[in-house]
């Protein structure tokens, strides 16, 4: 509930969540095509689930989508981190500090999945750090 004690409606919670999601990992693009295009969390969390990826589900995804596997990859993270920031949004109407802990643990996930890179160093937490800490105000309207 805003000041005036009004509750957001769902779809309005839904689309302030998506576009908080959508600044964090904008912010941290382009901090990471500020230090290294690799420490993107999109990036550096795919790479990671490549890693972990068992090698029959691979040769899969490579005979299925050929050269675009990782396109795929990348656009299947994207949908799902959209999906889960709407529903952090929901959960922020109830209380913002839901919200906020959601995106924390986005950006802990990605400095983490950042990390876990064969040549990263500590500077390449940085976009999801940024990501993270780069959220829209509250509306005022």
């Amino acid at each position: 509930m805003n000041a005036a004690g009004i509750r957001m409606p769902a779809w309005a919670a839904a689309l302030s969540g998506l576009v908080a999601g959508a600044v964090a990992l904008g912010v941290a693009q382009i901090v990471a095509g500020l230090i290294d295009p690799g420490a993107a969390p999109v990036v550096a969390v795919g790479g990671a689930m490549v890693d972990a990826t068992p090698a029959g589900l691979k040769e899969w995804a490579i005979r299925t989508f050929g050269s675009n596997d990782k396109p795929v990859l990348l656009g299947g993270i994207v949908v799902v981190l959209a999906l889960i920031a709407a529903g952090l949004g929901l959960l922020a109407r109830r209380r913002t500090a839901y919200g906020t802990l959601g995106l924390a643990l986005f950006g802990l996930v990605g400095a983490a999945a950042a990390l876990s890179r064969p040549d990263a160093g500590v500077v390449h937490v940085l976009p999801s750090i940024a990501g993270a800490a780069a959220r829209p105000g509250p509306c005022r309207a």
